[in-house]
């Protein structure tokens, strides 16, 4: 009987299971709430470099800046409940993408965007469903299409100037002053690199983590059982079964 129920798993996911994997999702829920709490404060501290820069368009600063303010209490909240919801996480991705579009008016869709935009797709795709994930990465793709399309239409400023062969950003959030200029784009950067690194490390050791588990409890199984009841498991009884 020990060694069917080790080598046949079950046709479907015991509820006891299911209810494991619940939790586990949760702790990665939380997780990417604190990391997602720590990137938009992140984005907030881009404040000063803003200012530094001198600003020419308050609303949108104003409108981008708070919405941000917004994300990261939301997933402030997050991090702490023991569950987080499903609602709070779409509330999350919304306030997140649109003052991560609304970045588009400083140097255009093209250019900071996208990296922010990938990041959020990635902390959402661990503690999404699969359908969810979909929803998620065509949404996402709307806070470059969706500020492209209405520069594209004329209802907000061009940031981008095509003459004689050549590229020109144009500045309709902040002026381009060289030195703050280039300390927001260097902060900004490395900040999308280290955040990026961080997320994906902290995922990355809970599933060492729960691996680690796995590999220890059937560790104790196999000394449990009498060497002569050890048989070789085919690889295919091995395959979890699908949910």
């Amino acid at each position: 009987t020990l060694i069917r129920l080790m080598s046949e798993p079950p046709s479907e996911i015991p509820e006891e299971a299911k209810q494991s994997l619940e939790r586990e999702d949760a702790k990665r829920s939380v997780l990417v709430s604190k990391m997602g709490s720590l990137a938009y404060l992140g984005m907030l501290a881009h404040l000063p470099l803003l200012l530094w820069m001198g600003v020419t368009n308050w609303t949108w600063l104003l409108l981008g800046g708070g919405v941000a303010a917004i994300a990261a209490v939301l997933c402030t909240v997050g991090g702490r409940l023991a569950t987080p919801s499903r609602v709070l996480q779409h509330f999350i991705w919304v306030s997140g993408a649109f003052s991560i579009g609304a970045l588009s008016l400083m140097f255009g869709p093209f250019v900071l965007v996208p990296g922010m935009v990938i990041i959020q797709v990635i902390s959402l795709a661990f503690i999404s469903q699969p359908i969810e994930r979909i929803l998620y990465l065509c949404l996402s793709c709307g806070a470059i299409i969706v500020p492209w399309l209405l520069q594209f239409l004329g209802w907000i400023p061009a940031p981008y100037d095509f003459s004689d062969g050549t590229l020109r950003i144009i500045p309709n959030l902040t002026h381009f002053k060289p030195t703050p200029t280039l300390a927001f784009l260097l902060f900004t950067s490395v900040a999308q690199i280290v955040l990026g690194a961080l997320l994906v490390a902290r995922v990355r050791r809970a599933l060492d983590l729960a691996q680690q588990r796995i590999h220890v409890r059937a560790w104790h199984l196999k000394n449990l059982m009498p060497e002569d009841a050890l048989v070789e498991v085919p690889e295919s009884s091995t395959q979890p079964a699908a949910s």
